[in-house]
């Protein structure tokens, strides 16, 4: 699980910005705060990619009701299925704030570089 994006990822983003500005395209509107945008939505899709959640719990449902016939051992099987879906939720929470952390942080970097916040 990762739980954003680390600190090279925000300086390459600042560098980046601080070249936009630099040239003149800083003008353009924010191309910095534009850059952490699109960084926080990838890493939202990440965090869901390594979370699948959902059909991690149904993959597991269904292995319990192949391998065990229908008594405890089964109801055992679908408790840890709960037990592990409600883990995988936990860790894409805080796969998701760590990415709006990192936005937050990526964002007033960019409005110490100059550029305007939104």
């Amino acid at each position: 699980m990762k739980s954003g994006f680390t600190f090279a990822t925000v300086a390459a983003m600042a560098a980046f910005a601080v070249g936009l500005l630099g040239s003149g395209v800083a003008s353009a509107g924010n191309p910095c705060v534009k850059g952490c945008r699109a960084t926080k939505s990838a890493g939202m899709k990440e965090c869901r990619d390594e979370n699948p959640c959902r059909s991690d719990y149904s993959d597991c449902k269904q292995t319990c009701r192949q391998q065990h016939p229908a008594g405890v051992d089964r109801t055992e099987c679908f408790e840890g299925c709960k037990q592990d879906r409600k883990e995988c939720k936990e860790d894409l929470e805080s796969c998701k704030d760590g990415c709006t952390i990192t936005f937050h942080e990526c964002e007033a970097h960019c409005v110490e570089l100059g550029f305007p916040s939104n």
